[in-house]
């Protein structure tokens, strides 16, 4: 018997590496009676009874808990032994802005014990800092066991984020390198080349050119002790007319630059408009374009303006080759304040509808919002366009007025009486979607339902299902649920209607209120039948699988997961962190008090995640993706505390409207019953004055992310277009 409730609120060699962790220092649990005592330190690799590759040996990376510089470890009283031996000299402190914030050494090849079958012990020990007279410091010992296996080096990736990349003479310049990586965590060296002759060996140097007569190729190398790894950068020059005015720069387009598929052979062309929009007489601007991307280019590259002039620029995909292409183009102008406008062009090299193929194997779908509600559209794997017809009106007694109440057929409006009124827009907000993969859709809905009862939580939401075709045509739609308001996540297993198959949602319910208690909510896990909406409670309260109790205050979900075969619940908390939270016991795979809130499910069981980190010019999307192998023992950290990107992918950015947030994620196997992964990642800007909206800094992202493997890698810039509640 399932626990329902009344409606509630609307919408809307040297090294390896293996990430690991320890519980983080008093991991915040809402209002816990529970004090337990103080971590001091994490163990970022090697991961405890997991297997190290040797290249040929092994780092050993040790974080102190707390902000840098004022960490609750004393880092003088580290200590390390391997085995029987003392190895603490081998250790150095890790410096972040000039502050300790941990210790990292390596273990020789020499040291280790080689081979799958045999084990490496590593004691770590380390002190609190001096709390009073009073008072005993504490001390925290760490033991993990580890496998090291012989592997290949594998080398690293450079990153140049610059503070401008237009020349400005006589002006300096920052650069910085620090988000270069090694994938086994070696410490890098960094060199730097500038393109005129000057070089530097800081991680984050600044640099002064003399003049803007020409571009400057920058470059960095960065070696980990036996491999390097290069990354170029561009810094663009456009002098400007003596004497004149600064001009005020305007960029507009009746739509992206998207040119979906052209023919190997044939060309597409896209226009935009470039404005010197300042209103002095004596105004006059050079504008410089400037163009990375195979297969694309600009034409004219420089022209001037005087005031309220404007000139058409013309760009051209001509694909060399099969696939998925992108290009940065960088418009350097005499605008003080916004010298460089980038944009971002994509084309598919073939024959193919719509942007191209999506890569994976099943039909991708995503929300897009407009007056009447919100609407799904979807490409199918082939890249196709649908837009598929939902089927959900609004209840009313007056075809001219509904009240807003999402149905499918009148029985839907009975408990507020009326009848449903085709053609009436749903009003509805989506929150989430997920398919199946057997023409299975579901949406999760704060704005579907207004409860006439008084019941809290009172049901304020509507749980859709919408049956597909291959095309991509509607054949069928139904109210599977009403939910209780603050009900916002759901997650879909793969079996289709007929056999089974079941949509979830984190259903928030109300607990009798006692006084020694805090806790007045709960979340449920509750699986609903996708053919008939009949409702099973699989967990009864979800924040349980944290050792949380019935008096702690509720942690409420911010994302749920399930796998395929519907064997395993993945879901992510406010205080923080992210656990398989069934079957039992449960495993918590990031510790963490940052988290991403929109994760997926790999086919193999792994989970992925993404971020993205904005610089003045750059945007750089990073990929992360944890094995259940990994976190056996200890949970990853968070990449706020040093967990390591799988792969990254960098765009173009705008200081004044950069790329802040992830749209979306989403997982498919790139050919049915594979255990592979295509990830896609749809990020997104703001607005920018300087450019029209059209031309917004947007893109989806695919990466590839085999099996069983730690190991991602960046494919393609895929499409241009805002992908809200991303899902297969």
């Amino acid at each position: 018997m399932v626990r329902r409730h009344m409606r509630r609120a609307p919408l809307a060699a040297v090294c390896a590496f293996i990430l690991v962790t320890v519980p983080v220092a008093g991991r915040a649990r809402a209002r816990s009676h529970r004090q337990p005592a103080p971590q001091l330190m994490l163990v970022v690799t090697p991961a405890g009874r997991a297997t190290a590759p040797a290249h040929p040996d092994v780092n050993v990376i040790v974080r102190f808990t707390g902000p840098a510089g004022n960490t609750l470890a004393d880092p003088s009283s580290f200590r390390a032994h391997l085995g029987p031996r003392d190895i603490t000299a081998d250790f150095k402190p890790m410096l972040e802005q000039g502050k300790q914030v941990g210790v990292r050494g390596i273990i020789p090849h020499d040291r280790l014990k080689i081979g799958r079958r045999r084990t490496n012990h590593l004691r770590l020990q380390v002190r609190s800092r001096a709390a009073g007279a009073k008072k005993r410091p504490t001390r925290q010992t760490l033991r993990v066991r580890f496998h090291a296996v012989d592997a290949a080096d594998q080398p690293p990736h450079a990153t140049i984020v610059p503070e401008s990349e237009v020349i400005f003479p006589n002006l300096a310049t920052g650069f910085d390198g620090s988000r270069s990586f090694d994938p086994e965590s070696d410490e890098l060296t960094y060199h730097w080349d500038f393109g005129d002759g000057t070089t530097s060996d800081d991680i984050a140097p600044q640099h002064t050119y003399a003049s803007a007569d020409q571009p400057r190729v920058v470059t960095l190398t960065v070696s980990d002790g036996q491999k390097t790894g290069t990354d170029t950068l561009t810094m663009r020059a456009c002098p400007q007319p003596e004497g004149a005015t600064a001009g005020m720069i305007q960029v507009t387009a009746d739509g992206p630059l998207e040119f979906g598929g052209v023919a190997l052979g044939a060309a597409g062309t896209r226009t935009m408009q470039v404005t010197n929009a300042a209103t002095d007489p004596a105004s006059r601007m050079t504008a410089c374009l400037g163009l990375d991307g195979a297969g694309f280019s600009v034409s004219p590259d420089q022209f001037q303006l005087g005031a309220g002039e404007s000139a058409t620029v013309t760009v051209t995909f001509a694909p060399q080759a099969a696939g998925h292409a992108s290009a940065s183009i960088a418009l350097v102008s005499g605008d003080p304040t916004r010298p460089l406008v980038t944009l971002i062009a994509h084309g598919y090299g073939g024959s193919a509808p719509g942007s191209g193929p999506t890569l994976g194997s099943v039909p991708l779908f995503y929300a897009v919002g407009d007056i009447a509600g919100d609407r799904v559209q979807g490409i199918l794997p082939d890249g196709t366009p649908i837009a598929p017809n939902l089927g959900v009106h609004a209840c009313g007694t007056d075809p001219n007025f509904a009240f807003g109440d999402a149905c499918v057929t009148n029985a839907d409006c009975a408990t507020n009486g009326g009848t449903c009124q085709p053609g009436s827009g749903s009003g509805l907000g989506i929150d989430e979607l997920c398919g199946d993969g057997h023409g299975g859709l579901f949406m999760l809905s704060e704005d579907g339902f207004s409860d006439p009862t008084a019941a809290d939580p009172a049901l304020a939401g509507t749980l859709v299902g919408v049956s597909l075709d291959a095309n991509g045509n509607t054949t069928g739609s139904q109210i599977l649920s009403r939910l209780t308001e603050d009900t916002t996540h759901l997650a879909c297993d793969q079996f289709a209607a007929s056999d089974g198959g079941r949509v979830y949602v984190a259903e928030t319910e109300g607990v009798p209120q006692v006084d020694t208690c805090f806790r007045d909510t709960e979340e449920s896990l509750i699986g609903f039948r996708k053919n008939n909406g009949n409702p099973l409670v699989v967990m009864p309260r979800i924040d349980a699988a944290e050792g949380l109790t019935q008096c702690d205050d509720v942690d409420q979900t911010t994302h749920i997961e399930i796998s395929g075969d519907g064997s395993q619940f993945f879901a992510s908390f406010d205080s923080g962190g992210l656990w398989r939270v069934r079957p039992s016991p449960p495993l918590e795979f990031l510790n963490t008090s940052y988290f991403e809130d929109i994760f997926r499910l790999h086919p193999d069981g792994g989970v992925v995640f993404a971020t993205v980190s904005s610089a003045s010019t750059t945007a750089t999307v990073n990929l992360y993706k944890v094995t259940p192998d990994q976190v056996t023992a200890n949970p990853l950290p968070g990449p706020s505390s040093g967990l390591t990107p799988c792969a990254t992918f960098q765009l173009p950015n705008r200081k004044d409207a950069p790329i802040g947030f992830i749209v979306g994620i989403a997982v498919s196997p790139p050919t049915p019953g594979s255990r592979d992964g295509i990830v896609l990642v749809n990020v997104a800007g703001g607005k920018s004055p300087a450019v029209s909206d059209t031309l917004s800094l947007r893109a989806t992202v695919a990466f590839s992310a085999p099996a069983d493997s730690t190991g991602c890698s960046p494919i393609e810039v895929i499409n241009l277009v805002r992908m809200d509640a991303l899902t297969f």
